[in-house]
C-alpha cells in the first residue's frame, strides 16, 4: 500500500502475491480515500481502470507486489513492481475518472526477484531482491538455508546499480522524506536497517533494528518519523498458510517509535490477531489519523479505528 497524503489516498496492490502462488485471478490497483482523520472508517475501495498506452504491458499477466508514489506539479505517478516480468511498471494517476494510464515499463537484468519500491524522485526509485532466484521452489529453499543472497538496488533513472548484497531477504521498502532516511526490512532476519540518504542519493548505513517479528512493509508517518510495521511472530505458520489457506497465520501491527536522534526506539504492538478471524498474513499497514489501514498477502483488507492514539 501507499499512502499519498496530499491526495488523503491509499494505493492498494490486489492480487499480485496470489497470483505468484498460482491463483487465476487478476492483479488490481484500488483506491482507498481517507474522508476525516478523526472519524471511523466510511468508504470503500474502488478498482482503478487501468489503460495501456501500447502493447508492451500486458494486463492478463500483470502481477502487482510493492507500490509507491511520486507527486509533482499536481500529477501523481504509479510506481508498481510487477512480479510476472520482474519489471517496474509507471502509471500516471487521473483522480478524475480513477485511471490509471501505463506509460513506461523498467527492466533490468539485476531484477531478479523484485518485491518492494520506494521512489526518491522522478524516474529515480530503490527496490529490493528479496531472493536471488525468482522461482517459488528454489526461494523457499533460499529461505530454509537462510541464505544471505538478497539485495538493495537503486535505479537512477537510465541504469539499475546494486547497492547493498548479501541480504537476508530483503523486503519492505520506506524513504521519511522530512528526515531522508531509507529503511529496508529483512524477513527472515526480523530487523530493519536504517541508512541516510544523502543529497546525491547516496547511503550512508546508520542502525540495524531488531523487531523479534518477520517484517513486511513499513510506513512512515511523515508528521513524527514513527514506523508502523506489518509482522508475522510464527514465521512457520506464515509459510503454510502461503501454501495452504485454510491454515492461520497469526499477524500484528507493531509501531516504533524513535529517541535521541534514532539512538535508541521503542515498540508497541497496536493490532494482533491469531489469524483464524479478521485477518490473517498481514502485509503493509496505513496509520491516519485515528484511521488504520491493513492489508493482507492473500485475503482481505480491513480498515480499524484506533481508540486510544495515546496508548499506542
Amino acid at each position: 500500500m501507499e499512502f499519498v497524503e496530499e491526495l488523503g489516498l491509499v494505493f492498494i496492490s490486489h492480487g499480485g502475491f496470489k497470483r505468484t502462488f498460482g491463483f487465476p485471478i487478476s492483479g488490481k490497483i484500488l483506491v482507498y480515500k481517507f474522508s476525516d482523520e478523526n472519524k471511523a472508517c466510511d468508504s470503500e475501495p474502488i478498482e482503478l481502470k487501468i489503460l495501456a498506452s501500447n502493447n508492451t504491458f500486458l494486463l492478463n499477466t500483470f502481477t502487482p507486489l510493492g507500490i509507491s508514489a511520486h507527486v509533482s506539479n499536481k500529477r501523481t505517478t504509479l510506481y508498481v513492481v510487477n512480479a510476472a516480468n520482474q519489471s517496474v511498471e509507471i502509471f500516471s494517476y487521473n483522480i478524475k475518472d480513477n485511471t490509471l494510464l501505463h506509460l513506461q515499463t523498467i527492466k533490468d537484468q539485476v531484477f531478479t526477484s523484485l518485491s518492494d519500491i520506494a521512489v526518491v524522485s522522478a524516474g529515480k526509485f530503490f527496490v529490493t531482491n528479496m531472493f536471488y532466484s525468482n522461482r517459488k521452489w528454489t526461494q523457499l529453499a533460499e529461505m530454509l538455508m537462510h541464505l544471505h543472497i538478497g539485495s538493495l538496488i537503486f535505479y537512477d533513472g537510465k541504469k539499475a546499480e546494486i547497492l547493498e548484497k548479501g541480504l537476508l531477504t530483503p523486503n519492505g521498502l520506506a524513504i521519511d522524506r522530512e528526515r531522508s532516511f531509507l529503511y529496508v526490512g529483512s524477513f527472515l532476519g526480523e530487523t530493519i536497517k536504517s541508512f541516510k540518504l544523502e543529497r546525491d542519493l547516496s547511503l550512508r548505513p546508520m542502525n540495524e533494528m531488531a523487531i523479534m517479528s518477520s517484517v513486511d512493509q513499513i510506513y512512515v508517518d511523515n508528521k513524527t518519523g514513527d514506523l508502523w510495521l506489518a509482522a508475522h511472530p510464527i514465521f512457520s505458520k506464515t509459510i503454510s498458510h502461503f501454501y495452504n489457506q485454510k491454515l492461520p497465520s497469526p499477524s500484528h501491527v507493531l509501531h516504533l517509535r524513535f529517541h535521541d536522534g534514532h539512538s535508541s526506539w521503542t515498540i508497541t504492538e497496536p493490532f494482533a490477531n491469531d489469524g483464524q478471524s479478521g485477518i490473517s498474513a498481514v502485509a503493509s499497514v496505513v496509520e491516519f489519523g485515528n484511521q488504520m489501514i491493513i492489508g493482507s498477502r492473500l485475503g482481505k483488507t480491513i480498515c480499524c479505528q484506533i481508540n486510544a492514539k495515546n496508548l499506542v
